[in-house]
């Protein structure tokens, strides 16, 4: 616990960062944060292009980043022995759920406690603590592949690409590129091509890229960048045809399980032995890979919780759809419990309401604080969790609350509304409906908006 307050101080906090965005051109900040990275990797630890062993796939993205890795992670720990000996696989993925040290695991599992926090102390030193919460957390992921051992990593951007803490690779494996949308405006820039621009900025000369379905202006910025930056080549991946009747996987995760496929086999000798269209047994490590927060169903008594950390209106369209064609049951209460502190409230649910307002009946909007403040539960809550960059007037006040509800009434929106202070209170309003239900009927409760919102409810749960 040491080791995360001194993480914790590294969060800029959210009058910084709104100072920051106005003093500060865009990606700026990333840019400074980049390049003293790059030097304290360089300087502290290793040469950054050699090294020792260790392969690195790249992700970045919008849409499905997280997932994406997590299937490659899998796919290079299940399949991947070319020594014939234990194999370490390594991922690094952001935002966490519910434990910081969710973003750094070796072959599916977290770091253990005592391992990270000696490998952060190790760290924990001028000029480290100059850098971002990302940042450091990059260059700790790097620090403990090396130390142990590690064969492969997996790599997802946080935010960009371009100037993202995680693009100190100069001759990565492979690099991948998810769907492509609006998101981080405020850092990245306010257009499709300026944001395509800064993902694809992972391009490296002579290596392998790979990008899932775009738009076509999205399309156009890649090709364009993969050219100037000369990579060995550039594919366009769709939804492989061994998955193409997975009816229980949504299209989205096949489609990311297809980019991670496409990345595994640039490692993998012979190639014939994994031909395009997935084998089995490939197949099977796709089905068992687990990626909570992404798609996910949680029972609990006569209550179903439908999970999905979407944060832009067209991860929400997708995750709606979701919950409506192939979670939600012809009968049972439905209800929507919704969050997010950092976004435009008015096009997610938007996006939410033009799918599902016809079968909720309840919403219930909440803040971003796990438990009321006057709980005892508080005090047992993980210091993990602590966002400093939200809006503090907004957390203590319920203004985004009332503002949702007022943005749902507009949309047409009708039927039981309610808001609540806390995330533990959200879950106790859907407690008391199915507490009034028979056990016969089922409380379907979809979750979405952020994931920080379900990293909350999953603790809670």
């Amino acid at each position: 616990q040491e080791a995360i307050r001194c993480l914790n101080t590294l969060q800029s906090g959210y009058q910084e960062l709104a100072a920051r965005k106005v003093a500060l051109p865009t990606g700026q900040r990333q840019k400074e944060n980049l390049e003293l990275v790059r030097n304290l990797a360089k300087d502290s630890l290793y040469e950054l292009e050699h090294l020792p062993g260790l392969k690195i796939f790249h992700v970045a993205g919008t849409k499905g980043k997280g997932s994406t890795s997590m299937f490659l992670a899998q796919l290079l720990h299940k399949l991947w022995n070319p020594s014939k000996k234990d194999t370490k696989i390594g991922l690094y993925t952001s935002p966490h759920l519910v434990f910081v040290r969710e973003r750094i695991q070796i072959n599916g599992e977290l770091i253990p406690e005592n391992l990270f926090a000696h490998y952060f102390f190790e760290l924990w030193k001028e000029p480290c603590k100059k850098l971002s919460y990302a940042g450091f957390l990059t260059l700790l992921a790097l620090h403990i592949f090396v130390k142990e051992g590690v064969n492969a990593a997996v790599i997802e951007a946080v935010v960009g690409g371009r100037y993202d803490s995680t693009n100190i690779m100069k001759s990565p494996t492979a690099v991948g590129i998810t769907p492509i949308g609006l998101d981080h405006i405020k850092t990245l820039g306010p257009t499709l091509k300026g944001i395509a621009g800064q993902k694809a900025g992972v391009f490296k000369r002579n290596v392998p890229a790979f990008f899932a379905h775009q738009k076509t202006e999205v399309e156009d910025v890649l090709n364009d960048i993969a050219h100037s930056e000369q990579v060995s080549s550039l594919r366009y991946v769709d939804i492989n045809s061994s998955l193409r009747c997975s009816d229980d996987m949504p299209a989205a995760l096949r489609a990311n399980a297809s980019l991670a496929y496409a990345m595994f086999r640039v490692l993998v000798e012979p190639q014939d032995a994994y031909p395009e269209d997935m084998p089995e047994k490939v197949v099977q490590v796709i089905q068992q890979t687990s990626t909570p927060g992404r798609f996910e169903r949680i029972s609990e008594a006569n209550r179903v919780f439908l999970l999905d950390g979407a944060h832009t209106p067209e991860s929400i369209e997708i995750a709606s759809e979701w919950a409506l064609q192939h979670r939600f049951s012809a009968k049972g209460y439905k209800a929507l419990i919704f969050n997010q502190s950092t976004r435009d409230t008015r096009p997610l649910l938007e996006a939410i309401y033009s799918r599902l307002a016809s079968v909720l009946q309840l919403v219930v909007f909440c803040s971003s604080k796990v438990h009321n403040e006057s709980t005892e539960e508080v005090g047992t809550f993980s210091e993990d969790i602590l966002n400093k960059n939200e809006d503090p007037v907004s957390r203590q006040t319920g203004l985004f609350q009332e503002n949702a509800k007022s943005i749902w009434y507009s949309l047409g929106g009708h039927g039981d509304v309610q808001t609540c202070d806390s995330m533990a209170e959200a879950i106790d309003v859907v407690a008391s409906v199915s507490g009034g239900q028979s056990q016969q009927e089922q409380v379907e409760v979809f979750i979405t908006g952020s994931l920080h919102l379900i990293g909350g409810v999953r603790h809670i749960l």
